[in-house]
C-alpha cells in the first residue's frame, strides 16, 4: 500500500510538473509584493466561500490562491466570478486531487510560494472560517513584516 501510495505521488510530481511547464499563468510575469496572501483548500463549498473571502476582499487582500480538491457543487466558478466581479488580478484557482489533508494542505501552501514568490506571510483558512477585523490582522502583518527572531 505505501508503494502504491508513492507511485502516486510520484505520478502528480510529474502530472504538476508538466503542468506547469504548459501553463505560464501559474508563474507571474510581473513580480509583485504581497504582504499578506489567502490560501483556502475548498471541496463543494459554494454555500460558504462568498463569506468566507469577502472580507479579506473588502480589506484590500489582492492576493489569493485556491486549491480545489475535487468540487462537484460549482464552487470553482462562483470563486471564480466573484474574484472578477472585484477586478482581483492575483488569484489563482488551482483543481488537482485530494490526496489527504496533510499532503494536500502542503501542497497549496507549496504552490502559494511557487506563485506569490515575493509573499510575506500565507494564511491558511478553512473554507468556514469567518474573520472579523481583517484590518487588524493587516496591521499586525504590518508590524511584524520585518521581525527576525533573537537567538
Amino acid at each position: 500500500m505505501k508503494l502504491l501510495y508513492l507511485y502516486f505521488i510520484i505520478l502528480s510530481n510529474l502530472f504538476t510538473f508538466s503542468f506547469y511547464a504548459t501553463h505560464n499563468d501559474y508563474f507571474p510575469q510581473n513580480i509583485h509584493k504581497f504582504l499578506l496572501t489567502v490560501v483556502i483548500m475548498v471541496k463543494n463549498e459554494v454555500d460558504v466561500i462568498i463569506p468566507t473571502l469577502q472580507p479579506f476582499i473588502d480589506a484590500g487582500i489582492t492576493s489569493f490562491l485556491v486549491y480545489d480538491t475535487g468540487s462537484t457543487d460549482g464552487t470553482q466558478n462562483k470563486i471564480k466570478n466573484h474574484f472578477q466581479e472585484h477586478c482581483l488580478n492575483h488569484t489563482y484557482i488551482i483543481e488537482e486531487p485530494f490526496v489527504d489533508f496533510s499532503t494536500s494542505r502542503n501542497r497549496a501552501l507549496e504552490l502559494a510560494e511557487h506563485i506569490f514568490v515575493n509573499n510575506t506571510f500565507l494564511l491558511m483558512l478553512d473554507a468556514e472560517w469567518y474573520i472579523h477585523n481583517v484590518d487588524e490582522l493587516l496591521q499586525f502583518c504590518l508590524r511584524n513584516k520585518n521581525y527576525i527572531p533573537k537567538n
